[in-house]
């Protein structure tokens, strides 16, 4: 749902584990935000192809239902939050893993940060 300059390090040796991505597709991407100068970018741990255009369709809907909520948030106030929490946690875990899909030097580098 837009764009930001992204940086995906393979580990030296290891061009095998590189993800089969072809030009112009949507990705799903699992990385850490990092701001160098003035200018964002993605750090990616982990990439993966959306093969299934509903993902798409539901990752619009999600972004505009957040940024709803949080206006309402911002017109109404903390209130509005009490009630409207669990509305706004797409993803929420009870398990406790935030490991997101990543395993051995990925999740280790996640953990670092």
């Amino acid at each position: 749902s837009g764009q930001i300059e992204a940086h995906y390090w393979l580990e030296e040796g290891d061009s095998t584990k590189a993800p089969d991505i072809m030009l112009n597709h949507y990705v799903k991407l699992f990385g850490s935000v990092r701001t160098q100068g003035s200018q964002k970018m993605l750090m990616v741990f982990k990439m993966i192809a959306i093969m299934n255009s509903n993902e798409v369709c539901t990752h619009v809907l999600e972004v505009l239902n957040a940024r709803y909520k949080s206006e309402e948030f911002a017109s109404k106030g903390s209130d509005t939050y009490a009630t409207n929490v669990d509305s706004m946690n797409f993803n929420s875990k009870t398990s406790g893993d935030d490991s997101l899909g990543l395993e051995g030097k990925q999740l280790a580098v996640l953990q670092a940060v």
